[in-house]
Parts: structure tokens; sequence; C-alpha cells
């Protein structure tokens, strides 16, 4: 511990040495010298006992042997002799925080500074015991406060870092882990920390020098290779960060963290089997929290799609951690997965309420609400409202124009999340070539983390900013500083959204796209790229491309098998019993059609799909006419879109607009029930593009009418599809050249010069 003995506390009975200087070589690295002080200040202690100064010397002496109780007595007895004492009121804090005394500890340390507010040891400590109370605010200001009387102190400058880096500002973090680095270069803390900052802000060359510095020091040095094992995962390089987890598991097979990273690792490269095998072990060793490991087994039957063995999972690990946060939200998503809307929304709700603060969990439920046929529009906006009101309470005036210079293009910022699945990604690599850089120059802020297909249009985009790293703050800043004249939010509530960002206004016009949509996320942008309310409506559909791997249109199913196939693509999660109410009517009309469901559950989750199948039987739909395929491959898809007549479009909530692409490529009509929200619109204006205007519906009965008027029209439905997909060849919807012009026109009309 280190101290400062007050100038008023003398000593007077050694004459060899000090109290002082005692106390100085109890620092000592060299353990005879310190067991030499120890002695000395116990030998003159004896002989004076009401010496403030030699308690305090005591009291570290018996600290630094982990002797806690006899050292917090000491301190307690030097500042009962010195009540001004005010490095023995630091070194009693200290003790208090060893022992998990925290409130005591503050208290110390509160009493410590207001005698003596220049102790910069206190300032770090209580900002040490702010952070462990969870309150970074406090925190973060003792430690400034530290560096105001001690400016070169580099643990104070790591910490600050850390801090910076929970809080997403990373470019401020990397400044305080360098400043460290300054006054201390052996602080291996602070270089650690400096790598992973390096690697979050996709400084990759950056951050491999310092690892190889690192190692040149100390070839092979574990923690340094956990380092870059964990940046390289931040950046998607996910193969490289497998083989360092395990060439470190051969070096330490026992390492439960080498373990833990190893699963996660082999979750995200989908390797199912591995990542299980990993927690297996890990639930195995007597020492790992059982709740924990439960829910990462959890996650992975989840990824894969057994709902069935995630909810059990999920439920086992709540009952050792009831209010668990991750362990709800796993149980929520893979209730809502299966279909068992209620029970989700109940426990995603609990979430909610336990982590009040976390906007993508009340986003999450946000969404999940549209699930919920009960739940009305005006409860929607309730929701809507109180998630306004806990993220994003006031939204900033909005931001004066910057001054364009003649002929100067449009700064567009285009805000995404995953770019590794959905059509976005497409979408993308098909306008980035053909907009004008004269017209709009582009500005890509990616919010999620890095694979194949980011890095393929990181190549082709004239701006790329990696943001998942960056706080609110930051992001604002940093779009601020790009001096963008309009921000397309192409996330809105979805997983990686930054509403939150958004509501301090990042750019003068703030439009939604493609994004998940809310009344919460309207308050927040100036309207969407598509609002047919608006002064210039874009009047045309983003630019899609159908897989290179869809095979031709096939015959009309009903022709050749004898029956027709009604099919639903749609997730489970997005059957609720009014679907299944219209579906069976529709059954019911076409005693010989059959249901073909394709779900996203796991082969050996029988248990999910066999629940549909009795909730038809209720309604009279014997099970040999439900056919519920478990998630197939891309080559398998195919196949069973070959053997599907019609489509059956989900409500409330519809299926995708990529899905509905892709089955009009396939020549399959799309029946679709739409809402008056944003997301229950797309569909419909995607069908009118295609000049499908009568597939889309807005009652239940007319949805039940539409699709049965197709199934006893077999020669009609054979012309459409053998012309479904030229229709689509001729429409805007694949049109990328005209969509680049309406979408420069449409962003000129919306910004006010």
């Amino acid at each position: 511990m280190k101290t400062q003995p007050p100038a008023s506390v003398v000593a007077e009975n050694d004459p060899k040495k000090t109290p002082g200087e005692l106390i100085a070589q109890l620092q000592s690295t060299d353990p005879a010298l310190r067991q030499e002080a120890a002695v000395a200040l116990a030998k003159q202690a004896k002989n004076d006992p009401r010496n403030a100064l030699l308690q305090q010397g005591m009291g570290i002496a018996d600290a630094l042997a982990g002797r806690w109780e006899e050292g917090r007595k000491h301190f307690e007895q030097a500042v009962a002799l010195e009540p001004r004492f005010a490095s023995a009121w630091s070194n009693l804090g200290n003790i208090h925080k060893l022992q998990g005394r925290l409130k005591e500890a503050r208290q110390a340390y509160d009493k410590a500074i207001a005698l003596q507010p220049d102790l910069s040891d206190a300032h770090y400590n209580l900002a040490l015991v702010a952070e462990a109370e969870g309150d970074l605010g406090a925190s973060e200001a003792s430690l400034r406060r530290a560096l105001l009387f001690r400016p070169a102190y580099p643990e104070v400058h790591n910490n600050l870092g850390h801090l910076m880096l929970k809080a997403g500002k990373v470019e401020q973090a990397v400044s305080h882990f360098r400043q460290a680095l300054v006054f201390n270069p052996a602080l291996r803390p602070a270089r650690n920390n400096l790598i992973l900052s390096l690697y979050r802000l996709s400084r990759t060359q950056e951050a491999q020098s310092e690892v190889d510095r690192l190692l040149e020091q100390n070839p092979g040095d574990p923690q340094v290779l956990r380092i870059q094992a964990a940046g390289l995962a931040q950046l998607g390089r996910l193969a490289d960060a497998e083989a360092i987890n395990r060439q470190l598991l051969v070096q330490e097979p026992d390492a439960p963290d080498l373990q833990w990273n190893l699963g996660e690792v082999m979750l995200q490269r989908d390797d199912y089997e591995g990542a299980m095998a990993c927690y297996r072990e890990l639930l195995a060793r007597p020492n790992i929290p059982t709740a924990l490991a439960l829910g990462a087994m959890g996650n992975v039957m989840l990824a894969q799609g057994n709902y069935s063995e995630a909810r059990n999972l999920y439920q086992q690990a709540l009952a050792t951690d009831a209010r668990h946060p991750s362990l709800l939200q796993g149980l929520a998503r893979a209730l809502l997965a299966a279909g068992e809307t209620r029970q989700g929304l109940e426990t995603l709700h609990r979430a909610v309420t336990l982590l009040p603060k976390a906007d993508d969990v009340h986003s999450q439920y946000l969404l999940a609400l549209r699930l919920d046929s009960a739940c009305s529009e005006a409860m929607h906006a309730a929701e809507a409202q109180r998630w306004l009101k806990a993220h994003a309470p006031k939204s900033a005036a909005p931001l004066q124009h910057r001054l364009h210079k003649q002929g100067e293009a449009l700064r567009v910022g285009l805000l995404v999340g995953d770019l590794e699945k959905g059509s976005v990604p497409a979408a993308l690599a098909a306008l980035m070539p053909v907009l004008d850089p004269h017209e709009i120059d582009l500005y890509v802020y990616h919010a999620a983390r890095s694979g194949n297909a980011a890095q393929a249009l990181q190549d082709i985009a004239p701006h790329w900013r990696p943001v998942s790293s960056l706080g609110d703050t930051d992001l604002v800043q940093q779009m601020r500083e790009d001096g963008l004249d309009v921000l397309l939010d192409m996330i809105g509530h979805g997983p990686g959204g930054r509403l939150p960002a958004l509501a301090q206004r990042a750019a003068p016009v703030q439009l939604g796209w493609l994004g998940e949509a809310s009344e919460a996320s309207l308050a927040i942008w100036d309207g969407t790229l598509d609002d047919q309310g608006s002064p210039a409506p874009l009047k045309a559909w983003p630019p899609w491309r159908p897989p290179a791997d869809a095979p031709d249109v096939s015959p009309l199913p009903m022709l050749t098998m004898g029956h027709a196939t009604l099919g639903v693509l749609a997730p489970l999660g997005h059957i609720q019993a009014e679907t299944l109410d219209a579906w069976a009517e529709i059954l019911r009309a076409q005693p010989s059609a059959h249901l073909l469901i394709v779900s996203q559950t796991a082969e050996s989750d029988t248990a999910t799909r066999q629940r549909i199948q009795r909730l038809l039987l209720l309604r009279d739909i014997e099970p040999d006419r439900v056919h519920i395929a478990h998630r197939l491959t891309a080559a398998e898809m195919w196949q069973a879109m070959a053997r599907i007549d019609v489509v059956l479009d989900s409500f409330p909530q519809p299926m995708s607009a990529e899905v509905v692409l892709n089955c009009l490529w396939m020549g399959i009509p799309v029946i679709t029930l739409h809402g008056r929200q944003p997301w229950q619109q797309r569909n419909r204006k995607l069908l009118a593009q295609i000049g499908l205007q009568e597939h889309a519906v807005s009652d239940v009965t007319r949805y039940v009418e539409q699709v049965v008027s197709l199934m006893h029209q077999p020669e009609s439905l054979e012309t459409l599809r053998a012309a479904l997909r030229a229709r689509l060849q001729h429409s805007p919807c694949m049109d990328t050249a005209a969509f680049a012009r309406s979408l420069t026109a449409t962003l000129k009309q919306r910004i006010a010069y």
C-alpha cells in the first residue's frame, strides 16, 4: 500500500530509522528488508503505542502480509489517535475495499479526501469502489480528479481508458492506454487493453504490431495470445481465433476461459457439435457456475433451431439463477421462435424489468409485440413511448446543413447491421457501383461484427466506418465529423440498432430505410425513405438479385401431384392462433389440399413441429395433410419450393421481403394480409411493384377467398407461374440503375438547402 505520512507526526524513539523511513522500506522488493522494517516498526510501536504513524506502519505491514483484520485495527487506531491523518483514512478504505465492505470503504476515502484533497491514491481507490457499485459516472469523476493532482499516474489512465471502453468511447480509451504506457511501459494491463481497443477499431495492423512486440519479448505468451484470439474473433476472423484457442488449450488443457472462448468461436462458426462439447466439458467442472454453462448450451440449441431443448436448458439454468437477464432473454427467444408468444413476451418483459437501461432488450420486446395479435396499435404506441422515455427522452434540435459548393455531391450515410444474412448485402452490392459519385458520396457505418459479406462491401464502399465498438457519443461525433447531409438508418430496433445515438441528431436529416420501424423510431427519424406522405417518397424498390443457385421454374405441382400444396415459409414464431384459423378454413374449403410448413427447427426438435400439427388438428385438419419440414439446406429449400402452388404469408407479422421475392422468382404467388403499421405494409408495396396488387388484402375474409379462388383456377395459376420470373425481371425490383436515379432524386428533394 502507498502512503504519505503527515508532516505533523514525528518519530522520536528510533535513532536509527524513523517510522517514515521504515514504512518506505516496507515497499521494498526485498523480502528480508520488508521483514526487517516490520520487526522494527513492531518494536517501536510497543514502546510508543500512541504514535499514529507507527500504527499506520503496523497496519501496512499486516496488510502486505494478508492479515486484513489486524491491519484494519491498526489503521482504526491510527485515525483514532490522529483524526486528521489522511493517508491512514485512505489505507483504512483500502482494507474495507479488499474485504468487500464497499460502503465503509467509500466513507473512509471521502474522509481522506476531505482532509487532503490532493491525495490521488484515495481518488483512484474511490473510483474502483464506485465502479464496483455500478456508479460509472462517479468512478470516472474520481479518476479525473486523481489525474488533476497526479497527471503521470499510469494506473489511473488505464482505468479511465477501461471506463471509456465500456462506454464505447474507444478512441478516448486508446488515448488513455497510450498515456499509461508512456508513464509505465511495463504496465501490461494497459498494453493488453490497448491491443483489444485497436482490434475493436479494426486497426488490425497496429494491434498486430503490439502483439508482435510482446511476443518478441516473451514468445508464446499465453496472455498475449488470448488477447489476439479475442481481437481476431471481433474482426470476424473466426478460423484464426479458433486456431489460437486450440493452440493454447494444448498448453493449458484445464483453463476454463479458453474453453469458453473456443465454444463462443465455434458457435459463431455454426459448429454446433463442437460448441456443445466445449460447454458440456465446462458443465462437468466443479468450479464453473452451472447456470452460465447451461445457458451457453441453450444458446447453441437456439442457434441450431432446437427450440424445445433450448427452452429446457434455459429453464434449468434459471432454476439455479432465476433473475439472470441473459438467461431470461434466451428463454424468451426460444419461446417466441417456437410460436409460444404469450409466454415469450412475459419472459422478455421480466428481462426488460431487470435491465431498465438496456435499450436493445427493450427494442427486442417492442419488436416481439408485433407477434401478438391482441396487442393493439394503441398498446404498440404506448410501449414505444415508454421506450423513448427510457432510452431517448429528448431529441436534440435539428442540425444545420453544411454549406455546399456548386456541384458537390451529397454526403449520405448508411447505418447497417449484420451483413452476413438477409438481402441488404446484395442490394448494397448492386447499388454502390451504379451510384454517381458526383451526386452521392456514400459513407457506410457498419454496426455489427465483420464477416465475408461485410468485407466484400468494404472493398467497394467509398467510405467504410466500423462503428460497433463506438458508444453513442462517439458514433454521433464520427457522423458529424463526416459532415453528413442525410443518414439512412437500415437497422431501427433490429439487432445492433443505434436509435439512442441518433436521438442526439447525427445528421440534419435522418430517415429510416428497410430497418425495423416503430412509433419510437419514427420519433427519432424524420420519416422513412418511402414514406408516401413525404414531399418526395422513394418510387422504386431496393435493387434485388436472385440467388445464383436458384433452379428453373418447375411445372405447377397441383397438375402433376394430384393435389394442391399451400406453402408457409414464415418462421414458426409468426404463426399465431388467428393465422392457423385462416389456414384451417382454407384447407377445409379445399379438402384435397395439403399444407407444407418449412420451419427453421432442427431435425431433432420434433416436439415443436408436433405442437403445430396438434393445433391444426384441434381445427379439424388431419395430421396427414400437414407436413412440417425441419431446417433445410439451400438445395433442399429449392426442392421444397418446387412442390408449392401458393405461398401463404403470415400475419399480423408478415414474412420478409427477401422470402417473398424468392417465391416470386420460382413462380409461386404469395397472398399477404397487410395491416396499418409500416412493417405490415412492405409486402403489399412489393407486390404492387410487380403488378400483383390483388394478392395483398386487408382482412381475413378476403385473404381466405383470394387463396381459395387461386386454387380453383389451375390454368390461370399455371400461366401466372410461368410468367412471374419475367415480370420480376422487368419490374422496378431488378432495375438497379432506375433505383439509383430515384434514390438520388428523392434525397435531393428531402434535403432543404
